[in-house]
């Protein structure tokens, strides 16, 4: 299944130093592994009045194969689930990516941020951290989107790509 993500407006959410001056698009498919969730621990000495939304820590991996993105990723999230919205349910954290991006080796961090749906459809913004390339990496800049479908539903295999706007460094 093919799903067209709207990357064109990471840019203004995600403002980088160094955006992609003569970038190529990347389109990954990338499957994800389960994930373990925390609910926060300081979270239930706040008195209600003060409980507009809930959150908790996720970690979880991803395994990135073909579209020119080789390689493993570690995420941590912090996830903010609304009182007041039970359908509505945020997150923002960072992936550290180890493997190849268009055949160059390395690895770079990215910001990523987005939305999670009750379905389990994730949508996705993500940005690369500047400064954080490796290797063939080292100078990477970018920006783009995901969108995970059916997110790790039990019985059913997620759906996922990644779609980003990349400068890889000359070398």
């Amino acid at each position: 299944m093919s799903t067209s993500l709207d990357w064109a407006t990471s840019p203004s959410s995600f403002s980088t130093s160094r955006a992609p001056r003569n970038g190529q698009k990347v389109t990954a498919p990338f499957t994800p592994s389960g994930a373990d969730y925390t609910p926060s621990k300081r979270q239930a000495s706040l008195p209600a009045s003060f409980q507009a939304a809930s959150t908790g820590v996720v970690e979880t991996s991803r395994h990135f194969s073909g579209g020119g993105m080789e390689g493993w990723a570690s995420l941590s999230y912090i996830i903010l689930h609304s009182q007041t919205d039970p359908t509505r349910t945020n997150f923002a954290g960072f992936m550290n990516f180890s493997g190849s991006v268009l055949g160059k080796p390395g690895g770079f961090a990215a910001h990523d941020e987005g939305t999670c749906q009750p379905d389990g459809t994730i949508d996705a913004r993500w940005r690369i951290v500047d400064g954080s390339g490796t290797g063939e990496l080292a100078g990477i800049a970018g920006a783009g989107a995901y969108k995970v479908l059916k997110a790790n539903q039990p019985g059913e295999e997620s759906v996922s790509h990644a779609e980003m706007i990349i400068d890889l460094p000359s070398v």
